[in-house]
């Protein structure tokens, strides 16, 4: 029910608890003209929701638009690899004239997103090439099947939709234990935090 579902979000997932910032200027809608004029486009919520829609300023681009975004700062290095970000910056720093603006996941609803017309064009999101080659020559020698593994979100991210905080997003690495029995596949640590449980778990066979 994408038609009712983005109206009904737009409207009511600003909260005491996750206040709407304040923004001078034009919210765009996705009925004005975009052509030779510059957008910002404001970050909400956490690191997923921001790589899950920033396809969409792909898509402004293609409409002429020069776009600005404010980023989560340990995620700004990714999102300036994007070509169609034209400059990459934070509340607080200042930040160049522009014409619209609207938050990041308001797009689905200015776009009118349906099942149809989900943006797919891939990549929209691009790794450091220097980064790239640093770990192809690191892992060379593994000529297993490679899996990197996350295992817990943000445990200190708690909302009127995850009142526990996101470890109830998060599970129990020894859950993972019985892929370390399969050939042929080595697993990896992508974890940023309590990485030492995954080599203590490794560790003990």
């Amino acid at each position: 029910k994408f038609d009712e579902g983005w109206p009904l979000y737009k409207k009511h997932r600003w909260n005491d608890q996750v206040k709407k910032p304040t923004i001078p200027g034009i919210e765009w809608d996705g009925s004005q003209n975009l052509k030779e004029k510059t957008i910002l486009i404001y970050k909400e919520q956490g690191f997923g929701d921001v790589f899950q829609f920033i396809r969409y300023a792909k898509m402004i681009k293609a409409m002429g638009a020069k776009i600005i975004t404010i980023s989560h700062p340990p995620i700004e290095k990714i999102i300036r690899l994007c070509p169609y970000i034209d400059l990459v910056t934070n509340f607080g720093e200042r930040i160049p004239k522009f014409d619209y603006n609207i938050a990041l996941t308001d797009l689905p609803f200015a776009f009118k997103t349906n099942e149809q017309t989900i943006p797919n064009d891939i990549p929209y999101l691009y790794a450091n090439e220097k980064l790239i080659n640093f770990w192809k020559n690191k892992l060379k020698k593994d000529t297993n099947f490679k899996v990197g593994l996350c295992w817990e979100g943000k445990s200190l991210i708690t909302s009127s939709f995850y009142p526990r905080g996101t470890n109830d997003r998060s599970i129990p690495i020894e859950l993972f234990k019985p892929l370390a029995q399969i050939q042929g596949i080595s697993l990896y640590s992508l974890q940023k935090t309590s990485a030492d449980q995954f080599y203590r778990l490794w560790s003990e066979g």
